[in-house]
């Protein structure tokens, strides 16, 4: 249950596998069709960043390589275009610093039983009782 509730961090991008690992602020985006994927894989591209325009990002955002530079066939154009896409929304940017792999579901990026608690009750479909919430 806790290793479904973790995300990475985004750092220099070499701990993240593709479609394998989600990073802070994606939405399930993260997961490629087994085809994409063993195109992917055919072209040695396997972490986060491999898929990096070296020395093309600037201040205003990372450079990801699109379809065209990594000669995807059509069949997946969409597919690879919309992970891209998901890479820009939370604005995720390589760094030197490492990966960090932090729990997702609470604030601060730390387990804590109370935050298990509720993303145990959620993935269940289960409410929270009323009185989890409230100031003892």
């Amino acid at each position: 249950m806790i290793e479904e509730g973790l995300a990475w961090k985004v750092g220099d991008g070499r701990q993240i596998k593709i479609s394998r690992d989600p990073w802070v602020g994606c939405y399930e985006a993260y997961d490629l069709s087994p085809g994409l994927l063993r195109v992917l894989e055919s072209k040695g591209i396997h972490t986060l960043n491999q898929v990096e325009k070296v020395g093309q990002s600037t201040s205003w955002g990372q450079a990801w390589k699109n379809d065209e530079d990594l000669d995807i066939p059509i069949r997946w154009k969409n597919e690879w275009t919309s992970f891209i896409q998901e890479l820009h929304r939370p604005h995720v940017r390589l760094k030197s610093d490492p990966d960090i792999l932090l729990w997702a579901q609470g604030k601060t990026g730390k387990y804590s039983p109370k935050d298990g608690y509720s993303f145990l009750m959620r993935k269940k479909g289960w409410g929270l009782p009323e009185w989890w919430s409230k100031h003892i």
